[in-house]
């Protein structure tokens, strides 16, 4: 069964998509704010067990996020408050990326959120083939499971 997931992993796209959305009843700029705390609201949301803010050079918000086993890096590379949020992100172990897309969409007494990801798992170790699989075996879990912790932090 191993050797069958590792063959597997190793034939799949390096390239997945997954989207997800969640309405919150809370204004634009409650839900914006808690968009952009990482340290409230980490992209590998329980996942994570440490947030630590670091330097960026163009002043837009940048963060480690520790999950144990590996630290995720991530940068805000666009941002058009309060509808709109783009981030990056790369592991530090697996050749794992991820840009994201968060949007806002205020209406019916509360916001709309999607969030939106395009994760690449590159060739490189002996991680890649489980990633590539997991990636498939829960669709739309990172989006699914950011913007319900999200939701469950916001009531």
């Amino acid at each position: 069964m191993t050797a069958a997931v590792y063959v597997l992993g190793a034939l799949l796209p390096e390239t997945v998509e997954g989207e997800a959305e969640v309405f919150i009843a809370k204004s634009p700029e409650v839900v914006w704010a808690a968009l952009t705390d990482p340290e409230t609201y980490p992209l590998s949301a329980k996942m994570c067990k440490k947030v630590d803010m670091i330097a960026a050079e163009d002043g837009m918000a940048a963060w480690n996020e520790d999950i144990g086993s590996t630290i995720l890096v991530n940068k805000v590379v666009e941002i058009d408050e309060p509808t709109r949020l783009v981030r990056e992100s790369r592991d530090t172990v697996v050749p794992v990326t991820m840009h994201s897309e968060c949007t806002v969409e205020s209406g019916n007494g509360g916001c709309t959120v999607r969030f939106k990801a395009t994760t690449v798992v590159k060739s490189g170790t002996w991680h890649v083939p489980l990633f590539r699989v997991m990636l498939r075996l829960i669709p739309n879990g990172g989006p699914k499971a950011y913007l319900k912790m999200l939701a469950a932090g916001l009531g």
